[in-house]
Protein backbone atom coordinates (compact mmCIF):
# COMPACT_ATOMS: atom_id res chain seq x y z
CA UNK A 1 0.00 0.00 0.00
CA UNK A 2 1.53 3.38 -1.20
CA UNK A 3 2.18 5.60 1.76
CA UNK A 4 -0.04 8.41 1.15
CA UNK A 5 -2.57 5.98 1.84
CA UNK A 6 -1.84 4.10 4.99
CA UNK A 7 -3.25 4.71 8.62
CA UNK A 8 -1.16 7.24 10.70
CA UNK A 9 -0.78 5.83 13.93
CA UNK A 10 1.42 9.68 15.14
CA UNK A 11 -0.25 11.68 17.23
CA UNK A 12 0.93 14.94 17.29
CA UNK A 13 -0.68 18.56 18.59
CA UNK A 14 -0.54 21.14 16.34
CA UNK A 15 -1.69 24.94 17.12
CA UNK A 16 -3.39 27.32 14.92
CA UNK A 17 -3.70 30.25 12.27
CA UNK A 18 -3.76 33.78 13.83
CA UNK A 19 -6.14 34.05 10.54
CA UNK A 20 -8.34 31.54 11.59
CA UNK A 21 -8.14 30.16 15.03
CA UNK A 22 -11.66 30.24 17.10
CA UNK A 23 -9.97 30.18 20.68
CA UNK A 24 -12.90 30.59 22.99
CA UNK A 25 -15.10 28.93 20.32
CA UNK A 26 -17.69 26.21 20.90
CA UNK A 27 -16.13 22.71 21.38
CA UNK A 28 -18.51 20.28 19.04
CA UNK A 29 -19.03 17.53 19.76
CA UNK A 30 -18.01 14.04 17.50
CA UNK A 31 -19.09 13.88 14.22
CA UNK A 32 -18.55 9.77 14.13
CA UNK A 33 -20.32 9.86 10.19
CA UNK A 34 -19.14 12.62 8.45
CA UNK A 35 -18.03 10.21 5.82
CA UNK A 36 -20.70 7.86 5.02
CA UNK A 37 -19.16 6.82 2.03
CA UNK A 38 -15.31 6.52 0.78
CA UNK A 39 -13.93 9.74 -0.48
CA UNK A 40 -12.32 10.73 -3.56
CA UNK A 41 -8.23 11.62 -3.23
CA UNK A 42 -5.44 12.60 -4.94
CA UNK A 43 -3.79 9.94 -6.88
CA UNK A 44 -0.70 8.81 -4.48
CA UNK A 45 2.44 10.81 -5.13
CA UNK A 46 5.10 8.69 -3.38
CA UNK A 47 5.51 6.25 -6.27
CA UNK A 48 7.59 6.75 -9.61
CA UNK A 49 5.20 7.48 -12.60
CA UNK A 50 6.41 6.67 -15.80
CA UNK A 51 6.00 8.83 -19.15
CA UNK A 52 6.90 8.13 -22.93
CA UNK A 53 9.95 9.88 -23.63
CA UNK A 54 9.39 9.89 -27.45
CA UNK A 55 10.78 7.76 -30.00
CA UNK A 56 14.07 5.19 -29.04
CA UNK A 57 17.00 7.42 -29.92
CA UNK A 58 19.17 6.87 -32.98
CA UNK A 59 21.96 3.99 -33.59
CA UNK A 60 19.65 1.90 -31.27
CA UNK A 61 19.02 -0.42 -34.34
CA UNK A 62 15.98 -2.63 -34.16
CA UNK A 63 14.26 -0.69 -30.84
CA UNK A 64 10.81 0.52 -32.17
CA UNK A 65 9.28 0.60 -28.55
CA UNK A 66 9.75 4.15 -27.04
CA UNK A 67 11.54 4.76 -24.04
CA UNK A 68 10.16 5.21 -20.77
CA UNK A 69 11.48 7.94 -18.61
CA UNK A 70 10.35 8.21 -15.09
CA UNK A 71 9.09 10.69 -13.15
CA UNK A 72 9.56 10.61 -9.44
CA UNK A 73 7.37 12.85 -7.77
CA UNK A 74 8.43 11.96 -3.98
CA UNK A 75 9.49 15.64 -3.58
CA UNK A 76 5.56 16.59 -2.73
CA UNK A 77 5.46 14.32 -0.34
CA UNK A 78 9.15 13.84 1.70
CA UNK A 79 10.51 15.89 4.36
CA UNK A 80 8.78 17.40 7.04
CA UNK A 81 6.71 21.05 7.28
CA UNK A 82 6.75 22.79 10.56
CA UNK A 83 8.33 19.70 12.24
CA UNK A 84 5.72 17.03 11.03
CA UNK A 85 5.90 14.65 8.44
CA UNK A 86 4.49 15.38 5.07
CA UNK A 87 3.80 11.96 4.03
CA UNK A 88 1.79 11.62 7.27
CA UNK A 89 0.17 14.75 6.99
CA UNK A 90 -0.92 14.65 3.42
CA UNK A 91 -2.18 10.92 4.12
CA UNK A 92 -4.72 11.49 7.51
CA UNK A 93 -6.04 14.91 5.10
CA UNK A 94 -6.48 12.87 2.71
CA UNK A 95 -8.55 9.96 4.09
CA UNK A 96 -8.71 10.37 7.76
CA UNK A 97 -11.94 10.05 10.09
CA UNK A 98 -12.95 13.21 11.05
CA UNK A 99 -13.78 13.82 14.78
CA UNK A 100 -14.69 17.57 14.73
CA UNK A 101 -16.25 20.40 13.00
CA UNK A 102 -15.83 23.85 14.17
CA UNK A 103 -17.01 26.46 11.87
CA UNK A 104 -14.82 30.25 11.91
CA UNK A 105 -16.18 32.68 13.73
CA UNK A 106 -13.99 35.19 12.29
CA UNK A 107 -15.41 37.50 9.71
CA UNK A 108 -14.18 36.97 6.22
CA UNK A 109 -15.03 36.82 2.75
CA UNK A 110 -15.27 33.25 2.62
CA UNK A 111 -16.71 30.23 4.72
CA UNK A 112 -13.55 28.68 7.09
CA UNK A 113 -13.68 25.24 8.91
CA UNK A 114 -11.65 23.62 11.20
CA UNK A 115 -11.36 20.08 11.14
CA UNK A 116 -9.85 17.90 13.43
CA UNK A 117 -8.85 14.31 12.31
CA UNK A 118 -7.92 11.09 13.72
CA UNK A 119 -5.71 11.08 15.63
CA UNK A 120 -5.09 14.34 16.49
CA UNK A 121 -4.45 16.42 13.27
CA UNK A 122 -5.90 20.03 13.29
CA UNK A 123 -6.37 21.14 9.64
CA UNK A 124 -7.64 24.22 7.27
CA UNK A 125 -10.80 23.08 5.34
CA UNK A 126 -11.67 25.44 2.67
CA UNK A 127 -14.60 24.68 0.58
CA UNK A 128 -15.11 25.66 -3.05
CA UNK A 129 -17.40 28.74 -3.13
CA UNK A 130 -19.89 28.84 -6.59
CA UNK A 131 -19.98 32.68 -6.44
CA UNK A 132 -15.67 33.89 -5.98
CA UNK A 133 -12.97 33.14 -7.89
CA UNK A 134 -10.78 33.01 -5.15
CA UNK A 135 -11.65 30.33 -3.98
CA UNK A 136 -10.20 27.30 -6.03
CA UNK A 137 -9.57 23.86 -4.19
CA UNK A 138 -6.93 23.41 -7.36
CA UNK A 139 -5.80 26.19 -6.73
CA UNK A 140 -4.02 25.21 -3.14
CA UNK A 141 -3.27 22.37 -3.89
CA UNK A 142 -1.12 22.88 -7.26
CA UNK A 143 0.25 25.80 -5.43
CA UNK A 144 1.31 23.51 -3.00
CA UNK A 145 2.84 20.91 -4.98
CA UNK A 146 4.86 23.75 -7.57
CA UNK A 147 6.28 25.45 -4.45
CA UNK A 148 7.94 21.52 -3.31
CA UNK A 149 8.71 21.25 -6.82
CA UNK A 150 10.87 24.63 -6.98
CA UNK A 151 12.63 23.34 -4.01
CA UNK A 152 10.43 25.70 -1.34
CA UNK A 153 8.91 24.46 2.05
CA UNK A 154 6.63 27.92 2.16
CA UNK A 155 3.16 26.77 1.51
CA UNK A 156 1.50 24.46 3.81
CA UNK A 157 0.74 20.39 2.71
CA UNK A 158 -2.72 20.71 0.69
CA UNK A 159 -4.95 17.64 -0.88
CA UNK A 160 -8.63 17.85 -2.04
CA UNK A 161 -11.40 16.11 -0.42
CA UNK A 162 -14.98 16.02 -1.02
CA UNK A 163 -17.75 15.69 2.07
CA UNK A 164 -21.17 15.05 2.27
CA UNK A 165 -22.92 18.88 2.61
CA UNK A 166 -25.58 17.28 5.11
CA UNK A 167 -23.03 16.39 7.94
CA UNK A 168 -21.26 20.13 7.38
CA UNK A 169 -24.44 22.03 7.22
CA UNK A 170 -26.05 20.28 10.07
CA UNK A 171 -22.61 21.43 12.06
CA UNK A 172 -23.02 25.04 10.80
CA UNK A 173 -26.61 25.13 11.92
CA UNK A 174 -25.36 23.49 15.44
CA UNK A 175 -22.31 25.75 16.38
CA UNK A 176 -22.06 28.57 13.63
CA UNK A 177 -23.15 32.21 13.71
CA UNK A 178 -26.12 32.78 11.62
CA UNK A 179 -24.56 35.04 9.56
CA UNK A 180 -22.36 32.29 8.45
CA UNK A 181 -24.69 29.63 8.05
CA UNK A 182 -26.56 32.01 5.76
CA UNK A 183 -22.98 32.14 3.92
CA UNK A 184 -22.52 28.75 3.37
CA UNK A 185 -26.11 28.35 2.05
CA UNK A 186 -25.58 31.40 -0.35
CA UNK A 187 -22.32 30.49 -1.53
CA UNK A 188 -21.42 26.92 -1.34
CA UNK A 189 -24.05 24.28 -0.87
CA UNK A 190 -27.51 25.22 -3.02
CA UNK A 191 -28.60 22.76 -1.23
CA UNK A 192 -27.87 21.50 2.15
CA UNK A 193 -27.58 17.62 0.69
CA UNK A 194 -25.00 18.69 -1.99
CA UNK A 195 -21.50 17.55 -1.76
CA UNK A 196 -18.61 19.88 -0.91
CA UNK A 197 -15.40 20.05 -2.28
CA UNK A 198 -12.31 21.77 -1.16
CA UNK A 199 -9.07 21.95 0.12
CA UNK A 200 -7.67 20.52 3.30
CA UNK A 201 -4.69 22.41 4.79
CA UNK A 202 -2.05 21.47 7.34
CA UNK A 203 -2.53 23.70 10.33
CA UNK A 204 0.42 26.49 10.50
CA UNK A 205 2.10 26.17 14.06
CA UNK A 206 3.39 29.51 16.01
CA UNK A 207 2.59 32.35 13.01
CA UNK A 208 1.48 35.96 13.15
CA UNK A 209 -0.18 37.52 10.18
CA UNK A 210 2.79 39.51 8.30
CA UNK A 211 2.09 42.11 5.61
CA UNK A 212 5.44 43.77 3.99
CA UNK A 213 5.77 46.98 5.18
CA UNK A 214 6.19 49.45 1.81
CA UNK A 215 10.01 50.29 2.90
CA UNK A 216 10.99 47.07 2.54
CA UNK A 217 9.72 46.52 -0.56
CA UNK A 218 10.76 49.67 -1.96
CA UNK A 219 14.13 48.10 -0.92
CA UNK A 220 13.13 44.97 -2.72
CA UNK A 221 13.34 47.34 -6.09
CA UNK A 222 16.29 48.67 -5.48
CA UNK A 223 18.88 45.97 -5.68
CA UNK A 224 21.80 47.91 -4.09
CA UNK A 225 19.73 49.31 -1.28
CA UNK A 226 21.65 47.89 2.35
CA UNK A 227 19.74 45.26 3.87
CA UNK A 228 20.14 44.12 7.85
CA UNK A 229 20.24 40.40 8.42
CA UNK A 230 16.52 40.06 8.94
CA UNK A 231 15.76 42.03 6.06
CA UNK A 232 17.96 39.56 4.17
CA UNK A 233 16.12 36.95 5.14
CA UNK A 234 12.72 38.32 4.68
CA UNK A 235 13.56 40.06 0.74
CA UNK A 236 14.83 36.43 0.61
CA UNK A 237 11.82 34.54 1.34
CA UNK A 238 9.33 37.23 -0.30
CA UNK A 239 11.43 37.12 -3.76
CA UNK A 240 10.34 33.09 -3.73
CA UNK A 241 6.67 34.67 -2.63
CA UNK A 242 7.00 36.51 -6.17
CA UNK A 243 8.41 34.01 -7.99
CA UNK A 244 5.63 31.42 -7.03
CA UNK A 245 2.93 33.46 -7.57
CA UNK A 246 4.27 34.64 -11.04
CA UNK A 247 4.20 30.34 -11.87
CA UNK A 248 1.25 29.99 -10.06
CA UNK A 249 -0.73 33.47 -11.54
CA UNK A 250 -2.02 33.82 -7.87
CA UNK A 251 -3.16 37.33 -7.99
CA UNK A 252 -4.88 37.33 -4.40
CA UNK A 253 -1.53 37.87 -2.05
CA UNK A 254 -1.91 41.26 -0.94
CA UNK A 255 -5.26 41.46 0.21
CA UNK A 256 -4.46 40.75 4.36
CA UNK A 257 -3.83 37.32 5.98
CA UNK A 258 -2.07 35.82 3.53
CA UNK A 259 0.85 35.68 4.31
CA UNK A 260 2.43 34.47 7.60
CA UNK A 261 5.89 35.10 9.67
CA UNK A 262 6.81 32.53 12.41
CA UNK A 263 8.74 33.06 15.32
CA UNK A 264 12.45 31.87 13.61
CA UNK A 265 11.79 34.81 11.20
CA UNK A 266 10.60 32.82 8.29
CA UNK A 267 7.43 33.24 5.84
CA UNK A 268 4.54 30.45 4.62
CA UNK A 269 2.67 31.93 2.05
CA UNK A 270 -1.43 30.97 2.31
CA UNK A 271 -4.68 31.38 0.83
CA UNK A 272 -3.33 30.23 -2.86
CA UNK A 273 -7.31 29.69 -4.13
CA UNK A 274 -6.98 32.52 -6.64
CA UNK A 275 -3.72 31.00 -8.16
CA UNK A 276 -4.05 29.43 -11.66
CA UNK A 277 -7.55 29.38 -14.12
CA UNK A 278 -7.99 31.58 -16.90
CA UNK A 279 -5.08 34.57 -18.00
CA UNK A 280 -6.31 38.03 -18.13
CA UNK A 281 -5.12 41.15 -19.40
CA UNK A 282 -5.33 42.77 -15.64
CA UNK A 283 -3.73 39.68 -14.67
CA UNK A 284 -0.82 40.03 -16.67
CA UNK A 285 -0.53 43.91 -15.65
CA UNK A 286 -0.18 42.44 -12.21
CA UNK A 287 2.16 40.16 -12.95
CA UNK A 288 4.50 42.84 -14.75
CA UNK A 289 4.62 45.34 -11.92
CA UNK A 290 5.09 42.71 -9.00
CA UNK A 291 8.16 41.23 -11.32
CA UNK A 292 10.31 44.62 -11.15
CA UNK A 293 10.43 43.44 -7.28
CA UNK A 294 12.89 40.56 -8.27
CA UNK A 295 15.37 42.66 -8.45
CA UNK A 296 18.01 40.18 -6.86
CA UNK A 297 19.23 36.90 -8.86
CA UNK A 298 20.89 33.94 -7.40
CA UNK A 299 21.90 30.63 -9.06
CA UNK A 300 18.95 28.93 -6.52
CA UNK A 301 16.38 30.81 -8.48
CA UNK A 302 17.12 29.33 -12.18
CA UNK A 303 18.17 26.08 -11.05
CA UNK A 304 14.24 25.25 -9.19
CA UNK A 305 12.69 27.05 -12.37
CA UNK A 306 14.54 25.10 -14.74
CA UNK A 307 13.27 21.86 -12.56
CA UNK A 308 9.73 23.40 -13.99
CA UNK A 309 9.48 20.50 -17.25
CA UNK A 310 6.28 19.51 -19.04
CA UNK A 311 6.31 15.94 -18.06
CA UNK A 312 7.07 16.27 -14.47
CA UNK A 313 4.09 18.80 -14.24
CA UNK A 314 2.14 16.09 -16.18
CA UNK A 315 2.85 13.22 -13.89
CA UNK A 316 2.58 15.00 -10.81
CA UNK A 317 0.19 18.16 -10.72
CA UNK A 318 -1.72 17.51 -14.20
CA UNK A 319 -4.35 15.69 -11.55
CA UNK A 320 -5.55 19.37 -10.13
CA UNK A 321 -4.69 21.25 -13.21
CA UNK A 322 -5.96 21.73 -16.69
CA UNK A 323 -3.75 21.20 -19.86
CA UNK A 324 -4.20 25.46 -20.45
CA UNK A 325 -3.43 25.78 -16.87
CA UNK A 326 0.16 23.54 -17.53
CA UNK A 327 0.77 25.38 -20.19
CA UNK A 328 0.29 29.18 -18.88
CA UNK A 329 2.76 27.82 -15.88
CA UNK A 330 5.59 26.71 -18.20
CA UNK A 331 5.23 30.53 -20.29
CA UNK A 332 5.45 32.09 -16.80
CA UNK A 333 8.34 29.96 -16.15
CA UNK A 334 10.05 31.44 -19.08
CA UNK A 335 9.16 34.70 -18.21
CA UNK A 336 10.96 34.19 -14.94
CA UNK A 337 14.13 32.50 -15.71
CA UNK A 338 14.28 35.17 -18.58
CA UNK A 339 14.05 37.94 -16.48
CA UNK A 340 16.78 36.20 -13.97
CA UNK A 341 18.79 35.43 -17.27
CA UNK A 342 18.76 39.44 -18.23
CA UNK A 343 19.20 40.56 -14.77
CA UNK A 344 22.74 38.48 -13.95
CA UNK A 345 24.04 39.71 -17.73
CA UNK A 346 23.15 43.48 -16.63
CA UNK A 347 23.91 43.33 -12.90
CA UNK A 348 26.20 40.39 -12.14
CA UNK A 349 27.78 41.15 -8.70
CA UNK A 350 25.98 44.45 -7.35
CA UNK A 351 22.52 42.64 -7.76
CA UNK A 352 23.44 39.26 -6.67
CA UNK A 353 21.93 38.07 -3.37
CA UNK A 354 25.12 37.91 -0.83
CA UNK A 355 23.74 34.44 0.53
CA UNK A 356 21.38 31.43 -0.22
CA UNK A 357 19.67 30.30 2.65
CA UNK A 358 17.69 26.94 2.73
CA UNK A 359 14.04 26.62 2.68
CA UNK A 360 12.43 26.71 6.17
Amino acid sequence: MPMLLRAVPLVLALGCWATACDAGGPSPEPFRNVNPRPLPTDPPLTGVKTLSAGPAEAGLSGVTEPVLATVSCDFATSGSFGGHPIAEALSAMASGKVLNIIPSRKSGRTVKITLMIEPDWRVFYKPWHHVHLFTRPQGEVGAYRLNRLLGMNHVPPAVMRTFNGSVIHSAFKRHALPERLEQLEREVLRESTDEMTGAMLLWVDDAVNYDPPPSLLDKMSRPRARLSPKEQVLVWDLSWMFVLDHLTNNYDRFTGGNILRKKDGRLVFIDNGAAFGPDREWKSAQRKRRLRRLTRHSPAFTRALLRVEPRVIAACVGDVLSQRDIDEVLSRRDELVSHFSELEKSCPMDCRFARELEAP
